[in-house]
């Protein structure tokens, strides 16, 4: 039987009394998916290509701006000359229910107070009236990049998810290398070749490898615990994860900082808000400020892509380099094997040796999973989230 997720189940009650409600839903329609497609996100498996859609259907932040968003269109309109016309109209409404109260009433001071209030209120919304450069397009973008960004971070926890997995098993093999090393100090210190200084650092190794496990452990469960809730799972739930995409070392080859920056730019959420602002804007000043922050946009824009595509370069020297190591441990390991056989190193020596190796290799692996997000942030620096702010 399919476990379906949590939020899956309210969304199907939350249609339904929307239906009734008249209110936007905060999922798609059923027609907006096939039924194979609907099938695979409603199951009990998080796969990393179906991010994306987990995030649109499930998330609570997005299904809340979906409301917002509709609410906005319902009560401002959809143009910014809508959006003002609703404020100078709010504004009137409380002005035409202004009681400026009796003069005789023993509550005529606190109704005076509330008068003034109300004033202040109309006052504040004529003056939104005037200077709003809001409308629906820029709403929408904002809510669009709130999503993208979700998705970027899901994504970015998928692969955290299982690179925190790995320093559970560095830590749980660092901890049985201290447990053997602890066993030869004893046995040394019982023949005279070691003091009792040195079993208690052994000891205090052993303590300290027995809390790196379980504080890595705890990393997992938290990891685990942000990923699932922002793809719809409760935050107790058990879903199956799905494998890690393959790396594509090819993505970099495609990069070109230069080229890819007109792309940045057209693509940016926040330029394209400040943009449709400066289109809103009325007045001198609002098109000076609007265009100050344009011209910021921009000069962040480009700093984001050099950096973006720097940091994949140093994952993909790190990469490089741990894959190497990885290697040439492996190398080691046999060797020390050999030089065990023959007696030319201790029991101990190959222990070390051998959690060097899998240390080595467990850094290889992290490696690459960093490199996977480093080369996701870029494009998505790319797609629209290059960081256009200070």
């Amino acid at each position: 039987m399919k476990k379906y997720k949590l939020v899956a189940a309210f969304a199907f009650i939350f249609t339904t009394a929307a239906a009734a409600a008249n209110i936007a839903y905060a999922v798609s329609p059923p027609f907006a998916r096939t039924d194979e497609e609907w099938q695979k996100l409603r199951d009990n498996k998080l796969e990393y290509g179906e991010i994306a859609g987990l995030i649109k259907e499930y998330n609570p932040t997005v299904q809340d701006n979906q409301i917002k968003f509709f609410r906005f269109k319902k009560d401002y309109g959809i143009k910014n000359s809508e959006v003002s016309d609703a404020y100078k109209k709010m504004a009137e409404d409380i002005l035409k229910d202004i009681d400026e109260g009796d003069p005789d009433s023993p509550s005529y001071a606190s109704q005076r107070a509330t008068a003034q209030q109300s004033k202040v209120q109309a006052d504040n919304l004529l003056k939104s009236a005037d200077d709003t450069l809001e409308d629906a397009e820029i709403y929408r973008l904002n809510y669009e990049n709130t999503e993208m960004q979700l998705v970027q971070l899901a994504q970015n926890n998928f692969l955290s998810y299982f690179s925190k997995q790995l320093t559970v098993e560095k830590a749980k093999a660092d901890k049985e290398f201290a447990k053997s090393k602890l066993e030869t100090v004893k046995a040394k210190l019982a023949a005279g070749a070691a003091t009792q200084v040195e079993v208690l650092d052994a000891q205090e190794a052993l303590i300290k490898g027995e809390q790196a496990e379980t504080d890595a452990q705890s990393a997992v469960n938290t990891v685990k615990q942000k990923l699932i809730i922002s793809c719809g799972w409760a935050y107790n739930a058990e879903p199956e994860f799905g494998e890690i995409p393959e790396l594509d070392l090819s993505r970099i080859d495609a990069m070109n900082p230069t080229a890819d920056l007109e792309k940045a730019l057209a693509n940016n959420y926040t330029l394209k808000v400040n943009e449709r602002k400066l289109a809103n804007a009325s007045s001198q000043t609002q098109k000076d400020t609007q265009n100050n922050a344009i011209s910021s946009n921009k000069s962040n824009i480009a700093s984001s892509v050099t950096e973006a595509y720097q940091n994949v370069i140093t994952a993909r020297d790190a990469y490089t380099y741990a894959n190497t190591n990885s290697q040439l441990q492996k190398s080691n390991l046999e060797t020390a094997k050999k030089r065990y056989s023959l007696g030319a190193i201790s029991l101990i020596d190959l222990k070390k040796q051998e959690n060097d190796t899998i240390n080595a290799e467990i850094a290889y692996k992290q490696s690459v999973y960093a490199l996977q997000t480093a080369i996701s942030a870029y494009e998505w620096t790319i797609n629209g989230l290059a960081k256009a702010t200070s």
